[in-house]
């Protein structure tokens, strides 16, 4: 499975400030946070996507600040500065694990390339093309053991869709729509875009037959974490001792791409 350049450079990472015993402070990255654009009338506007829980994590830490490090297009990478206050979440669902956040950084200087709400994965797509479970996906993120000195480098995990969303997922004592992933999810991957892949010949109700839409690949949703033994999920800002991965079960929790485009079309978030 190839992953094109686009769901590499979509994808950003998230840091807070790290308070060493030296009393020095340096940035610590954490999660995983990716550009998507989307269109309100004429014009189209720019955001940030990443997961619930991370930022609820940073303000429960008390941190003022947390911090965007981007890829600059004449090499090296910057930190830009984020209040984690401004951060929006979906409207109604209070379970649901996505956060947005509208911004004005610019192509010009940094390398990066949204999602178009194009691919979002539909109720209309899912049965256009037949798509469920066994199908091939794959997650783009944060690999904290290699995530670049000089510049991002984005991990591409692969896996299968598990389960789809048929009833409501208990996650951390809370129920919530989310598909299955079979993939091995681990601390720094939470907000990760996650992608289900076509093969050139996928097999629909009648016939075997290419993707319908000319796509090989659509946005399924946002990483939320993985269930552990005792059902709880993994957080990966906790663990500054460095050992952040955690003994968990191999199957992920996806947040749907439906509440993406619920949260970016909140009221709030129009101009």
């Amino acid at each position: 499975m190839r992953a094109n350049d686009q769901v590499k450079k979509c994808v950003v990472f998230l840091a807070t400030d790290l308070h060493n015993t030296d009393d020095t402070v340096t940035k610590r990255l954490r999660a995983t946070t990716f550009f998507v654009v989307r269109r309100y009338g004429p014009n189209e506007f720019l955001f940030l996507v990443t997961a619930r829980h991370v930022v609820e994590k940073v303000i429960s830490l008390g941190c003022e600040k947390m911090y965007c490090r981007l890829n600059r297009n004449d090499g090296g990478a910057d930190f830009i500065d984020i209040d984690p206050h401004d951060w929006r979440f979906h409207p109604v669902d209070a379970n649901a694990d996505v956060a947005v956040l509208r911004c004005t950084i610019s192509q010009q200087d940094y390398d990066f390339l949204p999602l178009s709400t194009e691919i979002y994965l539909s109720d209309q797509i899912i049965a256009d093309e037949n798509i469920g479970v066994g199908d091939d996906v794959l997650l783009v993120g944060l690999f904290s053991e290699h995530s670049g000195a000089k510049r991002n480098i984005p991990l591409v995990r692969v896996g299968t869709l598990a389960a789809m969303p048929e009833e409501p997922v208990l996650s951390d004592g809370k129920l919530t729509d989310a598909y299955l992933v079979e993939a091995r999810s681990m601390g720094g991957l939470s907000g990760s875009p996650v992608f289900v892949h076509l093969v050139a010949n996928h097999a629909t109700n009648t016939l075997v037959t290419k993707a319908r839409t000319g796509k090989d690949m659509y946005f399924l949703g946002v990483m939320h974490g993985h269930w552990e033994r005792d059902a709880s999920v993994g957080d990966d800002l906790d663990d500054d001792d460095g050992s952040r991965e955690q003994l968990n079960m191999g199957i992920a929790i996806v947040t749907p791409a439906s509440q993406v485009l619920e949260a970016l079309d909140a009221s709030f978030l129009k101009p």
